[in-house]
């Protein structure tokens, strides 16, 4: 007799789905097996390359951000080691155990307020402008010693020679006009510059200048001319002259030099508005996927970093040479890179590598392993009086490097921010400022006055 269809079709779905219990229970099985074999899961793994020197620094909140109040952005260091920060409502000053020694509030408004960016330190003396248009100039010790009126909209750039303050005032027809305050309080002359598109202030040229502004000379033109305007240690005008491409980079030595990258080429405009020399690099040098910058000037020379080489340019006659890398990088990648102070490069490639102006490597550091044996970027922010290097990484967090290249210690407690400035003026102080909506804060850490040992 034949077998009823209806039979062999339930016989089927039976056999298929003990086939199909078995082989879970089999594959459960060995994925058990495999989960006891297989190394742990390096995505969740911390690697610390080698152990710290000393613990981490002691963290010191100075003026962060609280909504929705402005932060205590920093205005500068006095020579007594006074940190002076301003606020909306304040002025105030911090020393290096993070306590407020004294806080200048507005005379002019019940509400207060300053306004944003619109503070500075010459010496030991104080300019803070408030919203209704006062400038305060506060001794070291928090005191007025003198309010006067100069509008609003203006910002402080530069005390002059002469003793007179530069500032700089943006109305609402876009230009950029120069104000000159005497030290009496009064405004002694005004002068209109230019468009305030992609306007930059070069300080440089030593206490009587010149100073330099960079500003578009062609609005709304992507990368059109520029305008280089040229200002005197007694504050006014001294030259105008139009710059090929775009305002930056840029760099003004401390001769008074301005030097200006990267169209038709590598150009040096003497104080004088007299053109030194003009360098062609022998490869096009900038990317619109890459950047390009002027990192400072050492032994008579300008540092220059493309995208993946580094050049060092003549400040005598603009002669190019190369600088050899220790390491290799992508086209279009970014090779964070910095001059600092002693006349050292401190440049990321596969590691932190620290050489001098030759491409001698003096040490090479490896920041901690993190997940898949990725290593974060470094980019070096500030140099200490004794040597060691601080560095912060794209995770983020702080990284103290001693002059030999070891780890000194490591900041990762708390989230950083962007668009920051970093500063190392005071022994066994770090300060964070962020422009990013977190503020200032400060680590504080064992002061060292000699390098410690041999490089590994």
């Amino acid at each position: 007799m034949a077998n009823d269809p209806k039979d062999s079709i339930l016989s089927f779905w039976l056999i298929f789905f003990a086939a199909c219990v078995s082989a879970a229970f089999w594959q459960a099985h060995e994925f058990d097996v495999a989960s006891k074999l297989q190394e742990p899961n390096r995505r969740a793994q911390f690697a610390v390359e080698g152990p710290a020197l000393e613990p981490p620094p002691t963290y010191m909140d100075i003026g962060l951000y609280n909504y929705p109040k402005q932060a205590g952005m920093v205005l500068g260091i006095t020579s007594k080691e006074l940190i002076i920060l301003q606020s909306n409502d304040v002025v105030y000053a911090v020393n290096r155990d993070g306590e407020r020694v004294w806080t200048f509030a507005d005379p002019h408004s019940k509400s207060g307020g300053f306004q944003e960016g619109s503070g500075t330190v010459h010496g030991d003396e104080i300019f803070a402008i408030c919203r209704k248009g006062y400038v305060h100039v506060l001794s070291d010790a928090g005191e007025e010693k003198l309010n006067a009126f100069v509008g609003t909209d203006v910002k402080p750039r530069v005390l002059l020679s002469n003793g007179s303050l530069l500032l700089e005032e943006m109305p609402r027809n876009r230009m950029v006009t120069l104000l000159i305050m005497k030290p009496s309080g009064a405004i002694a002359s005004k002068e209109e510059l230019g468009s305030i598109i992609d306007f930059t202030f070069y300080r440089g040229g030593g206490a009587k200048g010149p100073y330099y502004y960079v500003t578009a000379a062609q609005p709304g033109v992507v990368n059109g001319n520029a305008l280089l305007t040229a200002i005197g240690g007694d504050g006014k005008k001294l030259w105008q002259q139009k710059l090929a491409g775009s305002p930056t980079p840029s760099y003004v030595s401390g001769d008074g030099v301005f030097y200006h990258c990267c169209d038709p080429g590598f150009s040096a405009i003497g104080a004088d508005g007299k053109q030194v020399w003009q360098a062609t690099f022998p490869e096009p040098q900038m990317s619109w996927s890459c950047a390009a910058y002027i990192l400072g000037e050492w032994n008579e020379e300008i540092f220059f970093q493309g995208c993946t080489k580094l050049l060092a340019l003549s400040k005598k006659d603009g002669r190019v040479r190369t600088v050899p890398l220790p390491f290799k990088k992508a086209p279009n990648s970014v090779m964070p890179g910095r001059l600092l102070p002693d006349g050292t490069l401190a440049m990321m490639g596969d590691h932190l590598y620290r050489m001098d102006t030759n491409g001698k490597v003096l040490w090479r550091f490896a920041p901690d392993l993190r997940g898949d044996q990725f290593r974060a970027e470094l980019r070096a922010w500030a140099l200490a009086k004794n040597g060691d290097v601080f560095a912060l990484s794209n995770l983020p967090e702080v990284y103290c490097i001693t002059a030999e290249g070891k780890k000194r210690w490591v900041y990762r407690k708390g989230y950083i921010g962007g668009n920051l400035r970093v500063m190392a003026d005071i022994p066994g102080l770090l300060i964070v400022e962020s422009g990013s909506g977190v503020g200032t804060f400060a680590l504080k850490f064992p002061v060292h006055d000699e390098h410690e040992g041999a490089a590994r």
